[in-house]
């Protein structure tokens, strides 16, 4: 089911009052800047630059960018001696939602003195592809820990014929809170990838639902149990199996390949295992997610579920977030003021997810179609924030400007991420995945007053972003404004073949100088004139693309 909007998406009232002005009659494609205006350069600064405000109300979520995987464990707490702690300190890191499941690891050694053979590779690849999986429902799986523990009434293989067995190992060394208890085991009889209960799903004994994974499991294992403790006692429509979907390219789908297709053990395909000046290393699976071009479709939410017997009405992503193992906060209060890697996003899927009758609107913080908007008021900027305390590790400390205090600007830079895990934008020609695509994935407009608008007019993009400590900030695009503007506002773009619908906007930066367009430095220069049939075919297209959004009516 989609939801067409009527209202909020807005195309703008076309100011008439600028002469010999031309306004595009859509408001301003990120993704329709010509590579002609990319500069392989860090962002200069502008002339007397300060931040724009962010207008808490119109994000869906908040999140940030950290350098540790999510499944991070350095062992300083000697609870474990299996280390989960790879980190990616100068690439695009790793996204993280304020919407969390958060998961326990509990690597266990049966009263035979036999260890679950889980693995630094084999943990951090379990949560990569879980957080690419839950991402599309704006949810960051993330690790709490590793713990080591002996059981001296258990035995491998665990026998899975009844809850007997798992009911012991999900009996002890279990996380306080909401947090999600998962046990890897050596192996299960009869032979399994994992096995996973909510609290209340019959034959779980005294509340204590887990997950449990094998040695050898599907990829997806993980994200797959942690489905079933989220959905507790959820049923599906699915004949005499209610507990799994009967949609083969659904996570929860419950038989081998290739009654289910979205099964696979081993490596599988990434989203980038290239870098180059327009693309980014990015090694996230390519194919969970929702389907855009060449990437996605698979590891979905898209059978509804209900009670056992029915009726089967509730769509997974709400009965998911009725669970109260999902976290959610929201700091549109302090995020989107400042180039520190802490970002709000406008995400048009989860606002659809939300506006279905009967939806418990959980999937955002925000529920309606609306922009993100930006407005001066040097004053509400907040202070550089305590990453520390807010449990961040992002790559690079702030961009440590001023609250913007003009009257009025004609320049603005807007700090966009790259997101591991929640981008799925595709090159429109190859329809892979793109850094650049991902980053300039959205759409914006100015006003003077906040009723008007008008589109931008792109003047660069710096492809290495604000700082070099991080890719996550690269394709940083420059705007004029046509008119003395006191606000921005941006929402994701909506070309369905192309976008994933989802933006996630860090900062905006903006002078009261009409900032031209830069010519590029020697070097690029040659590079250009190296290049200049690849790059004026490349050109071409995006400039030849023909946006039009079914979101947008008239004002």
């Amino acid at each position: 089911m989609s939801i067409v909007p009527t209202l909020k998406r807005l195309v703008p009232t076309i100011v008439t009052a600028l002469v010999g002005a031309v306004l595009a009659p859509e408001p301003a494609h990120a993704a329709n800047i010509p590579i002609s205006l990319d500069l392989n350069i860090v962002r200069p600064a502008l002339p007397n630059e300060g931040y724009l405000h962010f207008m808490e109300g119109g994000e869906d979520l908040t999140g940030w960018i950290d350098i540790r995987n999510p499944a991070f464990y350095n062992g300083a707490d000697g609870r474990s001696t299996t280390i989960t702690n790879t980190t990616d300190p100068r690439g695009l890191g790793y996204d993280r939602s304020d919407f969390q499941v958060r998961v326990q690891n509990v690597v266990v050694t049966d009263q035979n003195g036999v260890t679950a053979g889980a693995n630094r590779a084999s943990i951090e690849r379990d949560y990569n592809v879980a957080s690419q999986i839950y991402r599309q429902l704006g949810i960051s799986p993330l690790s709490t820990g590793n713990v080591d523990a002996r059981y001296g009434n258990v035995t491998f293989p665990v026998d899975i014929n009844s809850f007997a067995e798992v009911n012991k190992l999900w009996a002890a060394n279990r996380p306080g809170g909401n947090t999600v208890p998962n046990y890897y085991v050596r192996d299960f009889t009869p032979g399994a990838s994992g096995v996973g209960a909510g609290p209340n799903f019959p034959g779980v004994a005294n509340n204590n639902g887990g997950t449990a994974i094998a040695d050898n499991h599907f990829n997806n294992a993980l994200a797959h149990e942690v489905g079933h403790f989220l959905l507790n006692n959820s049923r599906f429509n699915a004949g005499a199996d209610t507990a799994h979907s009967a949609v083969p390219a659904d996570l929860m789908c419950g038989q081998p390949p290739p009654a289910c297709t979205s099964f696979v053990i081993g490596n599988e395909p990434v989203k980038s295992d290239i870098s180059t000046q327009f693309q980014r290393l990015n090694g996230a699976p390519s194919q969970p997610g929702q389907r855009v071009g060449n990437i996605g479709g698979l590891d979905q939410f898209s059978a509804p579920v209900g009670p056992m017997g029915g009726p089967f009405t509730t769509a997974q992503i709400d009965a998911i977030y009725n669970s109260a193992s999902v976290v959610r906060a929201d700091h549109g209060a302090t995020f989107g003021d400042r180039a520190d890697f802490n970002f709000v996003e406008d995400n048009i899927p989860l606002e659809e997810a939300a506006a279905r009758p009967g939806s418990n609107q959980r999937m955002v913080n925000h529920p309606g179609f609306d922009f993100m908007v930006w407005q001066i008021n040097a004053g509400a900027v907040p202070p550089p924030l305590d990453e520390a305390a807010l449990g961040h590790e992002t790559p690079a400390p702030d961009l440590n400007l001023p609250g913007f205090n003009g009257p009025f600007f004609r320049t603005a830079d807007v700090v966009s991420l790259i997101s591991r895990y929640a981008d799925m934008d595709v090159d429109p020609a190859s329809l892979n995945w793109s850094a650049r695509e991902s980053a300039l994935d959205y759409i914006l407009q100015f006003s003077a007053d906040g009723s008007n608008w008008v589109n931008g007019l792109p003047v660069n993009v710096f492809d290495l972003g604000w700082t070099a400590a991080s890719q996550a900030e690269d394709f940083l695009a420059r705007w004029n404004s046509p008119v003395d503007a006191r606000f921005v506002r941006i929402q994701a773009d909506t070309l369905v073949s192309e976008d994933d619908r989802n933006t996630q906007i860090d900062a905006i930066i903006v002078s009261q100088t009409l900032v031209p367009t830069m010519d590029a430095p020697p070097s690029v220069a040659l590079l250009l004139s190296g290049a200049i049939v690849v790059f004026t075919l490349t050109t071409s297209r995006h400039l030849a693309r023909r946006r039009v959004s079914r979101r947008l009516k008239t004002q």
